[in-house]
């Protein structure tokens, strides 16, 4: 029986370059997302104005794609509203709707605490560790 490929050899150095390339456009996707929901968040997007995809990848000096998917996800979410041709709209956000946004995400926040306390370290888990004496525990900056 022959031996087992390694992933280098299916996909020769074309394809190392190409999963290169999709990696990077995936974390700029993961990045662009990020900062547009901070920007709705943070009111820095005006509520109902209406922006191209342009305007957006100007400000965050991206390219238009990771800007799409990132959109497609808020959409998903429905923090932006996406109108074929004409832009997207950021929504009001109403006093209910934040409400409804934590009910949904404060479980999910304790769900991933206690999974993350479960998957901890020895060394993480110290009391000295930093965390509850300034430090927020994950990094050095102070709180």
């Amino acid at each position: 029986m022959p031996a087992p490929c390694s992933s280098s050899e299916i996909w020769g150095r074309a394809g190392n370059r190409e999963r290169t390339m999709v990696e990077k456009e995936l974390s700029q996707t993961g990045s662009a997302y990020a900062q547009l929901e901070s920007m709705i968040i943070f009111e820095q997007l005006e509520s109902g104005a209406m922006y191209s995809e342009k305007q957006l990848a100007d400000m965050l000096d991206m390219g238009r794609t990771p800007i799409r998917e990132a959109l497609q996800k808020l959409a998903w979410e429905q923090m932006v509203n996406i109108y074929p041709r004409r832009g997207i709209q950021i929504p009001n956000l109403t006093v209910e709707k934040q409400l409804k946004l934590l009910e949904v995400r404060r479980p999910i926040e304790a769900l991933c605490a206690g999974l993350a306390a479960e998957k901890a370290t020895r060394e993480q888990k110290k009391p000295d560790a930093g965390a509850g004496r300034g430090n927020c525990g994950v990094c050095s900056r102070p709180e």
